[in-house]
């Protein structure tokens, strides 16, 4: 990423196309559940080494 844009809570990571690479809002979790907001499921599997 290039640049970092930030106004108020909210951060925007611009690549070198000018394109947004990344927002990131702080402090969101105290105001929404992110299970809410991304249903993911997932498994961890062991390897053996």
């Amino acid at each position: 990423m290039v640049s970092r844009v930030s106004v108020s809570e909210i951060v925007l990571d611009i690549g070198e196309d000018s394109k947004i690479g990344g927002i990131e809002i702080v402090g969101a979790s105290g105001h929404l559940r992110l299970e809410a907001l991304l249903p993911v499921s997932y498994a961890i599997l062991s390897e053996k080494l």
